[in-house]
């Protein structure tokens, strides 16, 4: 419940906290956006298959966790607009929790 709703929060405020801080065009926005959504599906349609049958279930959800930590970490001090997309990057390995923990309690 705690991650899922505080990554919702990340989501939501991302484009608010990218266009104040870093005054990002809505083109960059928009890229920053499409990036966030691809990265999710890649990590539910592609890393999933791979990675949970590799390390386990509960492992994969610790994996998540601390790349959701580390995105959290990086958006906190990034000062350049680049460094929201290394947060892109992390968030791709984050995504992998829900599956999981939603496969784990099942």
């Amino acid at each position: 419940f705690l991650y899922y709703t505080s990554l919702w929060a990340v989501v939501s405020t991302l484009i608010l906290y990218a266009a104040k801080r870093f005054e990002l065009s809505p083109e960059r926005l928009g890229e920053l956006m499409s990036a966030l959504g691809l990265s999710t599906m890649i990590a539910e349609a592609v890393l999933v298959r791979v990675i949970v049958p590799t390390i386990g279930e509960r492992h994969t959800i610790q994996l998540g966790l601390q790349a959701f930590v580390m995105q959290c970490i990086v958006l906190g001090v990034a000062y350049e607009s680049w460094h929201l997309f290394i947060c892109v990057l992390f968030s791709t390995l984050s995504h992998l929790v829900y599956p999981s923990l939603a496969s784990l309690v099942s």
